[in-house]
């Protein structure tokens, strides 16, 4: 079973940082957003416990560790659904986009 979920997540909100960092002069909209991703996701630490869970081949807490994931991961998608209309910046759209195609290929990939 694969186990380098955490590892995947950082790469993939490393890769988003450094676009945000790029971002000059944003709008109001563009400011709010990336003050919200700038927060902790609260992602880091759920998934390094369902890495140990699914190391350990461990049913219960992996299967808990899953829903803790679901239940932030949704927000966060909702989120960047929300938001990719409204940007204008090209690198934070294509950072954007990929953490919305990203994210639930992590889901996806946690399930096999």
């Amino acid at each position: 079973m694969k186990t380098n979920f955490l590892a995947e997540w950082e790469r993939m909100k490393k890769a988003f940082d450094n676009a945000a960092k790029t971002v000059q002069n944003p709008d109001a909209v563009t400011s709010a957003y990336l003050a919200v991703m700038a927060k902790p996701t609260g992602l880091t630490p759920i998934l390094k416990d369902i890495d140990a869970a699914f190391g350990k081949e461990q049913r219960k807490p992996t299967n808990e560790a899953l829903l803790k994931f679901y239940g932030k991961r949704e927000p966060i998608s909702v989120l960047l659904a929300k938001i990719v209309p409204k940007l204008t910046d090209k690198a934070l759209l294509d950072a954007t986009m990929d953490l919305k195609v990203d994210l639930p290929a992590l889901e996806k990939a946690m399930q096999t």
